[in-house]
């Protein structure tokens, strides 16, 4: 139910304007640091040490290397893992062909959650298959504004890996009338604990001094009826 997440922040959020720090613990301890000045300018550190980086239209993928930063385009990635007949990103879930937000529920309960200091109402949440799932939501401005910046860097990241399915239109109009929109928690997958609007330093949006762009290698075109490969397969030019 990864799409769960992604489905609350496609709504329609209140203009913000400056900076924002978010961290969320999810799975195995481990936590994901998101900062936000705006859609061209987001940052998300990964718990490997390295981050995600939208700068303008571009997403990289930033990591160590011994001593050194090494950054890729991930919509040279997506191509790649396309030739390779394979789609999106590592770690992510393709959003199911036959998902109808339209069918997905919300149900406040009487119960309210404390996150981080922010109060917000229990809602169980139907995807309308039978499977359901327990989120806190809140109105609360920064909350929200958190929320849409996690949007504008999934959303772009994924659509440079070349993912597709989701219904943002259907989806923003079906959140708007069933919910709040700020997500504290999402089950035992990801909980808010700490929210900042202190400004940023700029440095925070911009790939560290001295970072090596690594190209994807460039594949030829293989050969028609290949052993192994699907019929009509080719690695892109």
């Amino acid at each position: 139910m990864r799409w769960l997440l992604t489905m609350l922040m496609l709504v329609v959020l209140p203009a913000w304007a400056g900076d924002i720090k978010a961290t969320y613990a999810i799975e195995d301890g481990e936590s994901l640091t998101l900062q936000y000045r705006d859609a061209s300018h987001v940052r998300m550190e990964t718990p490997d040490g390295g981050f995600l980086l939208v700068k303008g239209d571009k997403v990289w993928m930033v990591q160590r290397d011994g001593k050194k930063w090494i950054a890729m385009d991930m919509a040279e990635m997506g191509k790649m893992m396309q030739g390779f007949g394979m789609s999106g990103m590592p770690g992510m879930d393709e959003p199911e062909e036959d998902f109808d937000p339209a069918k997905a529920t919300f149900k406040r309960t009487a119960r309210t959650e404390t996150v981080a200091g922010y109060k917000g109402h229990v809602y169980e949440v139907s995807d309308g298959k039978g499977e359901v799932m327990e989120l806190v939501l809140t109105d609360h401005k920064d909350v929200q504004a958190a929320s849409r910046a996690f949007l504008s860097m999934t959303a772009k990241a994924a659509s440079n890996m070349g993912m597709s399915g989701l219904n943002s239109d259907k989806m923003m109009e079906m959140m708007a009338k069933q919910a709040e929109t700020g997500v504290l928690r999402q089950g035992d997958n990801l909980r808010l604990t700490s929210l900042s609007t202190a400004s940023l330093p700029d440095a925070t949006f911009e790939l560290p001094p001295g970072t090596q762009i690594q190209s994807m290698p460039a594949m030829p075109a293989m050969p028609k009826g290949m052993p192994g490969m699907p019929e009509g397969f080719s690695f892109p030019r």
